[in-house]
């Protein structure tokens, strides 16, 4: 196995997470019926959590699902009849229109290259788009957008505006009014076990779902409808959503900035790092562009080897590079349960391997 994993998703999880297992197998949460009172307990406290930790509007509603995956299809689903617009530059991004498609929609596509951001303000979203969607942090590249990117498009978006944030949540400061549906789930930047999704929903996207006439019992109305009792459709992931509750109990003790301001300082030691080397790069050209959680070096195969190998016997763990970047990038997260220690001990492993420039 492996002391520390700086894989990006699933992510590291810290000691605190560890010991909230133990807690829920001492009093039998993962045995709770999920009708139960308990249960209801259990899921207010952590929409409760997620409303005050990302300061998500009253009038939107939260809702549970099994993966940030689940949550795009959802929303296709739900919110396309005919048409959907796509922002790509990565894998992630990219399978938002794959999944349209599967769907029989006619999904239109913004596609920048892997590596580089859309220019959101030179780009105009067809008028008949019924949702415009956005990968803020696309976890395969290490491309990232911003606030005000979101802003542009909130103005220039005719269409529901979507927004997945699954390796950004959590780690970075979001303005969840800017946008109608947000998406993420919670193994990489909330730093717990995976297999729990979770959807932000505001009252816009509510009226365009209940407009639609779809199969399935999931449709956002019942989901939402359910949410508000405390209750889900499904039996859901009870165990997950315990954790996220103890966690975001934690979180909004500490408060955001702090965590925010965390993830930064272990960008910049990575950054540090990279720029001391002639052998390592950034993927992603762009200053500006760069994400702060989930840092995408390119380097020779070889080099890229040698890091890997350099982890493995130190037992820790880093991304490889995703999919067709896999043999000449690799990629490390700053997700929380990672301390600026643990980056600085990474790095010691990874210097006797390689030049200072």
């Amino acid at each position: 196995m492996f002391h520390r994993t700086f894989n990006p998703g699933p992510s590291q999880v810290s000691d605190a997470v560890k010991a909230d297992l133990v807690k829920a197998g001492e009093q039998n949460i993962v045995g709770i019926s999920h009708r139960s009172d308990a249960c209801r307990r259990i899921v207010e406290s952590a929409a409760h959590g997620l409303r005050r930790f990302f300061n998500v509007p009253q009038d939107y509603h939260i809702v549970f699902t099994s993966s940030a995956t689940e949550a795009m299809e959802l929303t296709v689903r739900n919110l396309v009849e005919r048409q959907s617009f796509h922002f790509t530059n990565g894998h992630f991004s990219e399978l938002f229109a794959k999944i349209s498609e599967a769907y029989g929609k006619h999904a239109t596509v913004d596609a920048a290259a892997w590596g580089e951001l859309n220019d959101f303000e030179a780009v105009k979203t067809p008028k008949n788009s019924e949702i415009v969607t956005l990968t803020y942090n696309e976890t395969s590249t290490g491309v990232t957008c911003t606030n005000r990117d979101v802003r542009t498009l909130r103005q220039q978006t005719e269409g529901i505006l979507v927004v997945d944030v699954t390796s950004a949540a959590g780690c970075v400061p979001l303005e969840i009014d800017q946008a109608d549906v947000w998406l993420f789930s919670v193994q990489k930047g909330m730093g717990l076990p995976s297999g729990l999704g979770i959807i932000f929903l505001s009252p816009r996207a509510l009226e365009r779902s209940a407009k639609l006439k779809h199969a399935g019992i999931f449709n956002f109305e019942r989901m939402a409808e359910q949410s508000a009792k405390h209750e889900t459709i499904q039996t859901p992931n009870v165990l997950g959503i315990y954790l996220l509750a103890e966690q975001l109990k934690r979180w909004n003790k500490t408060g955001a900035k702090a965590i925010y301001e965390s993830t930064g300082a272990k960008a910049k030691l990575i950054g540090e790092f990279i720029d001391h080397h002639k052998e390592l790069n950034y993927f992603v050209n762009s200053p500006d562009a760069r994400s702060k959680t989930a840092v995408c070096i390119q380097a020779e195969p070889d080099v890229i080897q040698k890091l890997h190998q350099a982890a493995k016997n130190a037992d820790l763990v880093i991304g490889s590079g995703y999919g067709k970047l896999k043999d000449f990038t690799c990629r490390i997260a700053t997700f929380p349960a990672l301390t600026t220690d643990d980056v600085k001990h990474l790095i010691k492993v990874f210097e006797g391997t390689l030049n200072r420039a």
